[in-house]
C-alpha cells in the first residue's frame, strides 16, 4: 500500500526509509504505458537525397547515455507549447553544429534536419513494426533554414 501510495500521492518525496523505496519501486511498472515508440531522427541533404546521420559518431556515449541526452524530448507531448517553443531551440543548435562540421568535409550536407521518427509499440520487440508502413515522422527543425 505504500508503494501505491507513494506513486499515485508523491508521498513521501524525501523518504530514506528502506521499506518506502522498496515498496515504490515496486510500482515502478505502473507508473506509465507507452504504445509508441519515440527515437530521435537526424538526416543530412547530399546531392538531392536524405540519409541518416549515425549520432554515435558524434555522442560517444553508451546507448543509454545517448537515448537521455537525444531522446528526452520523447517524454513531452508533441503539441505542448513547452515542447515547440523550449526545446526545439536546441535541437536547432545541434542541426546547426552539425552542418558546420559537415561543411569541413569533402562532401558537406547541404542541409541538416532533426525530428522524431514514431511508430507502434508492441509485446513482440520495439523494432517489431519499425517499418515504413507504420512510422511516420515529426520534423522539429532545418539547417540552414529557409
Amino acid at each position: 500500500m505504500l508503494g501505491l501510495t507513494r506513486t499515485f500521492t508523491g508521498w513521501p518525496q524525501s523518504s530514506n526509509n528502506s521499506l518506502s523505496h522498496f515498496a515504490y519501486g515496486t510500482m515502478a511498472p505502473y507508473q506509465g504505458y507507452e504504445t509508441e515508440v519515440r527515437m530521435l531522427k537526424v538526416e543530412q541533404l547530399r546531392s538531392g537525397i536524405w540519409t541518416t546521420i549515425p549520432l554515435e559518431e558524434f555522442w560517444p556515449f553508451s546507448y543509454p547515455e545517448r537515448s537521455v541526452r537525444g531522446y528526452m524530448l520523447q517524454w513531452y507531448d508533441f503539441k505542448t507549447p513547452l515542447y515547440t517553443h523550449h526545446h526545439v531551440d536546441g535541437y536547432h543548435r545541434l542541426a546547426k553544429a552539425l552542418y558546420i562540421w559537415s561543411q569541413k568535409s569533402s562532401n558537406p550536407a547541404e542541409r541538416i534536419r532533426i525530428g522524431v521518427e514514431i511508430w507502434p509499440l508492441t509485446l513482440a520487440a520495439p523494432e517489431f513494426l519499425h517499418l515504413p508502413e507504420f512510422t511516420s515522422y515529426v520534423w522539429l527543425t532545418e539547417y540552414p533554414t529557409l
